[in-house]
């Protein structure tokens, strides 16, 4: 239970303190936030669509937060479909955030943060996600 309010705890310090009405409709798929789910995956999703969801040819920006064994961050992407990943748009220059590459393609991360640094000094810790996520919600917003 601790780990799963984490999650949501950081998400809302972080993403949470931006103008996020700028990125559209929220979509909360609970499917992905049952407690097995986000124990077993390690990472929390909140997406919004701008103009209909990416089935329907819309844009979708999901940000992420994860927290795994090793490290805390936050991860931004943009589903092309349900097994692809869009290019990254002016999110790739964000400061703070580099580009990350998986099989379903390229997605943004900011800089991870130990566990263990996070542990110490949570407060610091999630300071510095407001500000990157601060940044990377203004780039997203006018892309």
């Amino acid at each position: 239970a601790d780990y799963i309010e984490a999650l949501f705890g950081i998400w809302e310090k972080a993403f949470g303190t931006c103008n996020l009405e700028k990125l559209g409709e929220q979509s909360f798929n609970s499917d992905v936030a049952t407690p097995s789910y986000l124990w077993k995956a390690k990472i929390l999703e909140k997406s919004y669509y701008r103009d209909g969801s990416p089935d329907e040819g819309g844009r979708s920006d999901c940000l992420f937060v994860s927290i795994s064994d090793v490290h805390v961050c936050l991860s931004v992407l943009r589903f092309k479909d349900e097994t692809k990943f869009a290019e990254p748009g002016a999110e790739q220059g964000v400061e703070g955030w580099r580009v990350e590459t998986e099989e379903r393609g390229d997605y943004v991360s900011n800089t991870p943060v130990k566990l263990a640094d996070f542990i110490t000094d949570a407060d610091a810790t999630i300071q510095r996600f407001r500000d990157d996520a601060k940044r990377m919600i203004e780039a997203l917003a006018t892309d």
